[in-house]
């Protein structure tokens, strides 16, 4: 397996940087957006070994992650149910005490 690393710097070229004899005419597309001004890759390879446990710690904080994104709205609805469901008993336990 093979892994990479890059490094990079990004900077943002504003309108008051340029000079004010630069023509308004001329298609100027990079203002107030962010371009890279440097970067640095590195690379090496790896055994299968190392690249399963690499694996292994990135994607099982990856998988549960995603798992908590699908289990916490599915229990934050259940509990929503399950409350209204508790209004309802206790609206209705009310009323057959006034009623008697």
């Amino acid at each position: 397996m093979q892994l990479k690393l890059r490094i990079q710097l990004n900077g943002k070229i504003l309108v008051n940087s340029l000079s004010p004899n630069y023509p308004a005419t001329k298609n100027v597309s990079f203002i107030n957006k962010y371009i890279p001004i440097s970067w640095s890759e590195t690379g090496a390879t790896i055994d299968a070994e190392t690249a399963k446990e690499y694996s292994s710690q990135l994607f099982g904080s990856l998988r549960l992650s995603c798992g908590l994104l699908v289990a916490l709205p599915v229990i934050g609805g259940i509990l929503v149910i399950v409350g209204v469901v508790f209004i309802v008993l206790a609206v209705k336990k009310t009323d057959s005490v006034t009623a008697a």
